[in-house]
């Protein structure tokens, strides 16, 4: 039987067309529905220093919007051993996880990046306390993804300083696999009739948290959980037993260098959505 639908009929969020399924479950942001979103995109086509608090370490470090679509390349020329060049946004974001009365919210994350050398670079992408400093290790408060030097691994962690502990999983290329991603050296692409001038060996990574009871029409666990994709497939579920609900978060960035031979961190985009807290439902009557 032929249907009106290009792709027929599906339940399934997110892949009609190939959409991604980090962002199908929310809608778009209306601040005065009680069902709606709480959204940041940065796609880095300038970059205003007023709207980051910046942590680096000596006078040659910068941090510019660069190459085509827009990057935010955080480079050090010459940068010391230990050097730190760290971005850090307003301290907005949260995660309710919820109870017997209140639900839960659901919160998405996503990002893509290169690294020059991945060797000599310790680097932090996520969401972290106003007190992080250094990315040689994860926040004491945070969620998202954390690159340690002499690896080519990077790891997704979710830490509490008030439950006490952490939780970081060495993220896999496909699900259920054991093949780790591999990160490797980027260099930037060269500009010609045919070619955008970009970085390549680009990584995308992002999360969704799906706190508990809001998950059933999905896989029907009731346990709060985040889901960790890679190039827009889940490759980890990751128990939420460590998340720092209590605490204000903000975007957090950038890198901690094991040398003092040139570096870079380039991101293309960040991009952040969860439901709006304390919204109540407009009325009708």
């Amino acid at each position: 039987m032929t249907t009106h639908f290009s792709n027929g009929v599906t339940n399934n969020p997110g892949r009609d067309k190939g959409g991604n399924p980090l962002w199908s479950v929310l809608k778009q942001p209306d601040p005065t529905s009680a069902l709606t979103e709480f959204v940041y995109f940065d796609d880095f086509f300038k970059y205003v220093p007023a709207d980051w608090t910046i942590t680096d370490e000596g006078g040659s470090e910068t941090q510019t919007a660069d190459y085509d679509n827009g990057w935010l390349s955080q480079v050090d020329t010459a940068p010391a051993a230990n050097a730190v060049n760290l971005l850090e946004g307003p301290d907005v974001w949260s995660f309710q996880k919820g109870d017997s009365t209140t639900p839960g919210l659901i919160l998405s994350y996503e990002t893509q990046f290169a690294i020059k050398d991945v060797d000599k670079l310790n680097t932090w992408h996520g969401l972290a306390i106003a007190t992080y400093a250094d990315p040689i290790a994860v926040p004491l408060d945070g969620v998202g993804f954390h690159h340690a030097e002499d690896t080519t691994t990077i790891q997704f962690s979710v830490k509490s300083s008030t439950v006490g502990g952490a939780t970081s999983e060495t993220l896999v290329t496909a699900p259920g696999g054991s093949t780790n991603i591999t990160l490797a050296d980027a260099s930037i692409t060269t500009k010609s009739a045919t070619a955008p001038s970009t970085p390549d060996e680009v990584i995308r990574l992002g999360f969704m948290y799906v706190p508990a009871g809001r998950d059933s029409y999905h896989d029907g666990a009731t346990a709060g959980k985040f889901w960790v994709f890679y190039n827009g497939v889940r490759v980890a579920t990751v128990a939420d037993t460590n998340l720092p609900y209590d605490k204000m978060l903000g975007v957090s960035l950038g890198w901690q260098s094991k040398a003092t031979d040139t570096n870079a961190l380039y991101t293309d985009f960040i991009k952040i959505k969860s439901e709006r807290m304390g919204v109540s439902a407009p009325s009708w009557s």
